[in-house]
């Protein structure tokens, strides 16, 4: 698997960021609090759900509910891609294919009430 977007809509020091990652090797680097942790964490979080211990810690700064639409984009070892949009809040995921574009998210089984992608 190869992450290829990230958008960043609420998440910890960040609100409507965008990384887009090349092919092959990526390294993110930058100084003490820069937000590496942060952009881990994101990933983590797209992928999977947060507990709460997470979720508290990863509120938006000055606020006190994170961005409506968060977005990973990632490319499977097969070549199909993927879009996921989570929003924190209301603990919901979608899932789309990029070719053709269309919503899978039902293709998924949910456990917990989280999506399993």
């Amino acid at each position: 698997m190869r992450i290829d977007q990230i958008l960043i809509n609420g998440f910890g020091k960040f609100d409507k960021k965008e990384i887009e990652f090349d092919k092959g090797f990526n390294i993110v680097y930058g100084t003490n609090e820069s937000g590496k942790s942060t952009i881990q964490a994101f990933i983590k979080a797209m992928l999977y759900y947060p507990d709460k211990k997470e979720e508290k810690k990863y509120l938006p700064w000055g606020r006190k509910e994170f961005g409506a639409v968060n977005i990973i984009t990632y490319t499977l070892d097969n070549g199909q891609t993927y879009r996921v949009e989570k929003n924190f809040n209301r603990k919901t995921a979608s899932v789309y294919t990029a070719e053709p574009y269309q919503e899978v998210t039902a293709l998924f089984p949910v456990k917990k009430g989280n999506v399993l992608f």
